[in-house]
């Protein structure tokens, strides 16, 4: 299934060269979602949703392996995302109808009516972004930002795609409400781990059944075995998920809406819909109908925190535990990646006793760069989703603007050599010296719709020397990030790279760019002013966590920056580097990672074939130019002193010729041993003594690769080329395999 697919925000109208663009005519939102609801009422409607589930929500794929093009139809534009199959049975729901009723005789009609109304409600709910723009050019005036209206915003939230993988929603779960596992089974008669259980289960009951169905030639709309499919019973789901039938029985009525309760505050697509938080249907004959799995298990992630918000004397407790799981789960994602021993959780910033400036959630000390994380536990209310304008930016003050203050006040802090860091229980955390970068993250622990847009147009920001813009995602997201860039000089290099680039794109959600950067490496050339990336990029990831974390068959990693170097020499030298980080050989690995698939190959070669003639001849060496800057590799057994003499000046002189700033040097053993790195970094400028030693030193040209250049986003766009033709009919393929 599709985890994280939406559609993009679609424009209403066009404009000829020269033309003015007029205001189109469109119905009034309303009067669409009233004529959805009309259409869900009626009876057999269920058949229409069972078709549209199969037909928009599985993937069907070879047995060798799941690959991205499998995925494609996942990512168009006609796809009806789970926010609109939600909307189409939260209608159902409120109409009352039977829901084990026979198909009607016009399902086909019907699927292309729904098909065509709610792609029209979805341009009804664009149309505050496209209104200004329209009275602007009619005025002959400039076109105001069309988003700093909560109205406008809430066609991205909506329509802003999965928040996260079905597994993490699961998973993350048990984490979330480990402390809450009395009161759930004292309320509910089930225990978090429980309801997990029952929901991986009827994951697996239904590929099963849906499998099975259209094995059997089920592909038409309104074949009864279709809704079949979907159902599930307590004695079903017990041996599966290996808990007693009782408890099965109570995890189903957790999440199920009762007959007869009908969902009747659901007036309108941003009123509260209660299928959301209750995906699970009665039919009225003893068996339930789950038509979208994914919805199921973000309830299991969502849903008890409302339950026990209702019991207002435990809403004190349950408050603690929210922000104790935040910090402890990305204390523990976070040491996955850089160990325990560079990560601290609760480190406060006193000046004096008793004058605290600040506590840090959690801090990542690595070499000479750090990482302040703030975590929050603010939702977006129904309110900001209904577009009111005051609690949409009250809600991102809560979540992530206080974040994002205390993480730059902290983040400066690093710098000032008078001030303390210490944990809770006295220990006291040595900041070292020279603090070269600092990455701010603020991090929310649950789904934030359109969190990455949000934070584009509402951030308020400021500088601050060696602090680096910040990253703010949520707990899935840094999930996937420690997953994929597991080590530290890797999940370093993107928070840089996104940090330089995050003002030059546009996505929906984070997993896209990290997606894009794995097979790409993210680097913007200076004429991009902004680049849009299309949600299909995200299927290899998709693809990778799928294999990871539930042993789907298929690439385990995606071919690119993480696969090009696995294994090699260049590989292990940069584990050495990672084992005993210093600033220079952090900086050194940085540079290099912002290399290409192309120029990192030929750093991995020409590593391999210095060590080769240093082991016959004594020594080589190799110098790699690039982007103003370069990277020198020594291989010697001379001793320290003559080496970083040799290297010295060998940089110098590349650093001169080539006109740069800064060059950086590693030194190696014959063996291929790490022995040291050495950086010579200053303002390039005219020397007459200085050109005559690059003239006596160098001998050969130095390689140098142009700067990486970006597919452009999306396989519909026009190719980088300039040929004129689409990405996917030209270098898509030259791209991806080379």
């Amino acid at each position: 299934m599709s985890e994280l697919a939406a559609p993009t925000t679609q424009a209403d109208g066009s404009a000829e060269s020269g033309v003015r663009p007029r205001v189109p005519t469109r119905r009034p939102e309303q009067e669409v979602f009233d004529e959805i609801a009309e259409l869900t009422a009626t009876p057999g409607y269920a058949h229409v949703i069972a078709f549209l589930c199969v037909r928009d929500n599985f993937v069907w794929h070879r047995r060798d392996g799941m690959k991205a093009e499998d995925m494609q139809h996942l990512y168009s534009r006609s796809r009806l995302i789970r926010t609109e199959m939600s909307t189409l049975i939260g209608l159902m729901v409120r109409a009352g109808g039977d829901l084990a009723a026979p198909a009607p005789t016009d399902v086909d009609a019907l699927v292309k009516r729904t098909d065509a109304l709610m792609e029209e409600l979805h341009r009804c709910m664009g149309a505050p972004t496209l209104d200004g723009m329209f009275a602007a050019f009619e005025a002959g005036e400039t076109p105001p930002n069309p988003w700093e209206s909560g109205g406008a915003m809430r066609e991205p939230i909506f329509y802003g795609g999965e928040g996260a993988f079905s597994f993490q929603n699961c998973d993350f779960a048990i984490e979330k409400y480990a402390a809450d596992d009395p009161w759930l089974k004292k309320h509910r008669k089930a225990g978090i781990a429980d309801m997990v259980a029952f929901a991986k289960a009827a994951a697996d009951i239904q590929n099963g059944k849906v499998s099975g169905a259209m094995a059997a030639g089920a592909n038409t709309p309104g074949d009864p075995r279709l809704l079949e499919a979907f159902t599930l019973t307590a004695a079903e789901i017990a041996p599966v998920a290996g808990l007693g039938e009782d408890t099965a029985s109570a995890c189903i009525d957790a999440f199920t809406l009762p007959v007869g309760r009908g969902n009747p505050t659901f007036a309108t697509i941003s009123d509260f819909n209660a299928v959301n938080g209750s995906p699970v249907l009665e039919t009225g004959d003893g068996r339930h109908l789950l038509f979208h799995f994914n919805a199921l298990a973000e309830a299991v992630y969502e849903s008890p925190f409302y339950w026990m918000f209702e019991d207002k004397p435990y809403r004190p407790a349950m408050s603690d535990h929210r922000g104790d799981f935040t910090e402890a789960f990305a204390v523990d994602r976070l040491s996955r990646v850089f160990g325990p021993a560079r990560v601290h959780r609760g480190v406060n910033v006193d000046r004096a006793k008793g004058d605290r400036v600040g506590e840090i959630d959690v801090l990542v000390l690595f070499a000479d760069r750090a990482i302040v994380l703030q975590a929050k536990s603010k939702r977006l209310t129904l309110a900001a989703r209904k577009g009111n304008d005051l609690q949409l930016r009250g809600d991102f003050k809560g979540a992530v603007q206080d974040a994002y203050d205390q993480a730059m006040d902290c983040s400066a802090a690093l710098s000032d050599r008078s001030l303390r860091f210490s944990t809770a229980d006295g220990t006291t955390i040595e900041i070292p010296p020279g603090i070269s970068q600092v990455f701010p993250v603020c991090l929310v622990s649950d789904h934030y719709p359109a969190l990455a847009f949000q934070t584009d147009q509402f951030l308020v920001r400021r500088e601050e020397p060696k602090v680096l813009a910040p990253l703010v995602i949520d707990v899935f997201t840094l999930d996937v990030m420690a997953e994929m860039l597991e080590r530290p000089i890797r999940f370093l290099s993107y928070l840089e790279l996104r940090a330089i680039h995050g003002p030059k794109v546009l996505i929906h959600h984070e997993i896209t760019l990290l997606s894009y950067h794995l097979k790409y490496n993210l680097w913007l050339e200076k004429e991009h002013d902004m680049v849009v990336f299309e949600d299909d990029f995200a299927a290899d990831i998709e693809i990778a966590m799928g294999v990871r974390r539930m042993g789907q068959p298929g690439a385990r990693t995606p071919r690119g920056v993480l696969t090009v170097i696995a294994g090699s020499r260049l590989d292990r030298l940069i584990r050495a580097i990672e084992a005993n980080p210093t600033g220079t050989l952090t900086d050194t690995v940085m540079l290099a990672y912002q290399l290409a698939e192309n120029g990192i190959t030929e750093l991995r070669d020409n590593l391999e074939t210095v060590v080769a003639k240093a082991g016959w001849r004594g020594e080589s060496n190799f110098v790699l130019g690039f982007g103003g800057s370069g990277i020198a590799i020594h291989c010697n057994a001379d001793t320290d002193a003559n080496s970083l003499a040799r290297i010295d000046d060998h940089m110098r002189a590349r650093k001169y010729r080539g006109r740069a700033d800064s060059w950086y040097g590693i030194v190696i053993a014959p063996g291929g041993t790490l022995r040291f790195g050495h950086k010579v970094e200053f303002p390039w400028k005219h020397d007459s003594r200085a050109e005559r030693a690059a003239d006596r030193i160098i001998k050969r040209p130095v390689t140098t690769l142009a700067a990486p250049r970006p597919a452009l986003a999306g396989r519909n766009a026009p190719c980088h080329c300039g040929s004129g033709l689409k990405y996917k009919k030209c270098h898509l393929n030259l791209d991806q395999f080379g």
